[in-house]
């Protein structure tokens, strides 16, 4: 319930954010699908090693899986940037929404309450929020 809760108040964030979201989304997908492929390819360069066959084909298969390594390495390194792009652009876009509405407020409200403390707990909860997105986005 409580994950509905902070969905529906972060999809606002995340709606301005079209682009970014689908980027991390198919770098997800890239990471996940070269995982699978690098468990395929380790079966396949065993399967090869242990029915001797030709030297050649044990080098194609070990240049195949080091190009699938590759592959995940940029599509982890895609999705991180991405993600760390999303994260910062979203809390840029709530951290102006909360200062906005602080100074809204009236003079005297300010003066009634610890701004220190306030912008404390603000500073802790956009990090909370921050752990959460990149959380959501790194288990898919």
């Amino acid at each position: 319930m409580m994950l509905k809760t902070l969905f529906v108040h972060l999809y606002p964030y995340l709606k301005q954010q079209k682009l970014n979201v689908f980027i991390v989304c198919i770098a997800v997908l890239m990471v996940s699908a070269s995982l699978l492929l690098v468990g395929t390819t380790v079966k396949q360069f065993l399967d090869l090693v242990t029915s001797r066959v030709d030297l050649p084909s044990i080098y194609k298969q070990i240049a195949y899986t080091f190009l699938i390594i590759l592959w995940f390495a940029s599509a982890s390194f895609l999705r991180s940037y991405r993600l760390g792009i999303l994260n910062e652009a979203i809390i840029a876009d709530i951290r102006i929404r909360i200062y906005s509405s602080l100074m809204a407020k009236q003079s005297f409200y300010i003066e009634r309450n610890n701004v220190t403390a306030m912008l404390n707990l603000i500073n802790k909860g956009l990090t909370l929020v921050e752990q959460v997105i990149s959380n959501i986005f790194s288990f898919l």
